[in-house]
């Protein structure tokens, strides 16, 4: 937990606080049109694949550490969680919007869903199908949203 919370909060700096993050919100949003306004689109998504893999690396330590021993196939189905959660923190898939504080709200609804199941004695595969549900959902709320949000707009 304490090294979810540091990472989560130099990314909310990088993110919320520094030039790169708001340039990173401008390529996700329009790569184009970020391209026309100088910024080097391909060197801060080079920056983005760097970040990601050290803290994919970090979650590979942390992970090998609880459980004791290393497979290839350890991470398999993590996948639908971490874009469950992401999608459910407010995120959109589209690109150019999203917080941190929504996506660690996010990992904690599913975190606690995941739990409640279990300790329901419900089977695994309830949470599994929940979970693509609430992404389903997550992204059909995303969608109407935003279009509510243009129709005020124009």
């Amino acid at each position: 937990m304490p090294i979810l919370a540091v990472v989560a909060i130099a990314y909310w700096v990088l993110l919320h606080r520094s030039t790169i993050g708001r340039t990173l919100f401008a390529i996700g949003f329009s790569p184009e049109g970020a391209r026309h306004a100088g910024i080097p689109v391909e060197r801060r998504t080079g920056l983005v694949y760097i970040l990601t893999g050290f803290v994919t690396a970090l979650a590979s330590v942390v992970y090998v550490a609880r459980v004791g021993q290393a497979k290839a196939g350890a991470g398999t189905g993590y996948e639908l969680m971490a874009i469950t959660a992401v999608v459910l923190g407010g995120t959109s898939i589209f690109g150019g919007r999203g917080t941190i504080v929504g996506t660690v709200l996010g990992l904690f609804a599913i975190a606690v869903l995941g739990n409640g199941l279990m300790l329901s004695d419900q089977p695994v595969e309830l949470a599994k199908i929940i979970g693509g549900v609430l992404l389903l959902v997550a992204i059909t709320g995303n969608q109407v949203l935003a279009k509510v949000a243009s129709g005020r707009r124009g």
